[in-house]
């Protein structure tokens, strides 16, 4: 099948089988042979992509280039001390026998488990000798300009006893029903009871009318907080973009000098 695409203007049909695509825009012409399934992920990159900016840390801003804020999700009142997106994908695919996948790339540092609460299902798993039980309840519906917004609660077995705080990372993602995944890390988080609870705002995701979307789920990264493993502070890893500009004006200088000493 052959077909012309003007993506600058027009959106396309998908049928079935082998087609040869032609991206047309001005006078410049792209061709493609794409299975019917190719065509239409490639086509649903182009016309809904771009609107997101690359992920990227909320700190030093407390915010960052999506819309992210410290205190979209909170723990016992408190902000979180730095957050991430937002990414695409689910991050139940990046935590399977424990391995907690992309988390431990970012400048966070590595972590122990996951628990995960799909639709605010209670979810318990057991690591550093505790038991936790995650879930979380629905405030307010997401619709149109209003964002979903709810409490998530976690249970620690044995909790602290009489007048003892327990400390630990916590790293907390939330993942939209059909896009949108942002993580929220809160360093020696104090646990001083049995239960404790935070709030989150999930602003990750959005339908084609621009609406905002439901939450899927909602997961809890943890670690042991007595000890520093993260790296949020004095020598956080440059992201690649400073990176490639360090590069850049290195090499500048190296030119520079060489042809000074010519």
């Amino acid at each position: 099948m052959l077909r012309y695409i003007n993506y600058g203007w027009h959106g396309p049909c998908f049928g079935m089988g082998t087609e040869t695509l032609y991206f047309m825009k001005g006078s410049y012409k792209m061709k493609a042979n794409l299975t019917s399934s190719l065509v239409a992920a490639l086509m649903m990159g182009v016309f809904a992509g771009g609107a997101q900016a690359a992920a990227s840390y909320c700190l030093p801003n407390g915010t960052n280039t999506d819309g992210m804020t410290l205190s979209d999700v909170k723990f016992e009142g408190a902000n979180a001390t730095d957050c991430y997106g937002i990414l695409t994908g689910n991050d139940a695919q990046l935590f399977e026998t424990g391995n907690v996948g992309d988390l431990n790339l970012l400048t966070w540092g590595t972590w122990t488990g996951r628990i995960t609460s799909d639709d605010g299902v209670s979810a318990t798993e057991s690591y550093l000798g505790y038991d936790f039980t995650l879930s979380y309840t629905i405030v307010t519906d997401a619709g149109g300009s209003t964002p979903e917004s709810g409490n998530w609660f976690v249970t620690i077995d044995p909790g602290p006893a009489a007048g003892e705080t327990l400390y630990f990372d916590f790293a907390v993602a939330l993942k939209g029903a059909n896009d949108g995944l942002g993580y929220w890390y809160f360093d020696e988080a104090a646990v001083t009871e049995t239960t404790s609870d935070g709030t989150y705002t999930f602003k990750l995701a959005t339908n084609r009318n621009g609406g905002f979307q439901d939450l899927s789920h909602l997961s809890l990264y943890v670690r042991d907080g007595s000890t520093d493993d993260d790296t949020t502070d004095d020598d956080v890893v440059p992201e690649p973009g400073v990176l490639f500009l360090m590069g850049a004006g290195l090499l500048g200088l190296g030119i520079a000098r060489r042809r000074k000493s010519a």
